[in-house]
């Protein structure tokens, strides 16, 4: 029975495992002392889709509740500055994904993010986090939710968490 457990643990653990994010926190840069942070539109090949994440990003900051503001310009008071790029991004096709039983139609998003200090310019950390809907389970493809907005959720969460 305990095996059985495991392998159905299994594709869980690795489908968790496609989540990655890498980060080291510049030790000269006090978190602790900044109550603002401002998330930029982040650069990518589909504009819109740079100003709906970080607005996303913005949401699950505010929601975590760890700043005391959360904004989307630089303001003249030191602040930190989440800025940075979209490096993947593939809107998959859920049908195909149904349809191939995951072989197919998957959907992908990939970021660099850097957070630094305003004005000074310091860096205080470099993230990079990729989410995909590849999963290991012959029915994960069968849900449906895994869409490229599910994607851009669950990393706005990632980021939210990270900082």
């Amino acid at each position: 029975m305990n095996t059985l457990r495991n392998w159905t643990l299994l594709p869980l653990l690795l489908a968790l495992a496609a989540c990655s994010s890498t980060r080291e926190w510049n030790p000269f840069v006090d978190r602790a002392s900044h109550d603002t942070i401002v998330v930029l539109d982040l650069e990518s090949d589909h504009p819109r889709v740079g100003r709906i994440l970080a607005d996303q990003i913005a949401s699950e900051l505010i929601r975590k509740d760890e700043f005391r503001q959360v904004l989307r310009s630089v303001p003249a008071t030191p602040a930190l500055v989440l800025s940075g790029a979209i490096t993947t991004y593939q809107e998959g096709n859920v049908p195909l994904r149904i349809k191939t039983n995951g072989a197919a139609g998957q959907a992908a998003i990939s970021l660099k993010l850097t957070l630094s200090e305003s004005p000074s310019g310091y860096q205080a950390t470099q993230l990079s986090l990729s989410q995909s809907t590849r999963m290991f389970s012959p029915d994960a493809s069968r849900t449906g939710r895994e869409s490229i907005d599910w994607l851009q959720r669950q990393i706005a969460r990632q980021v939210a968490q990270e900082l």
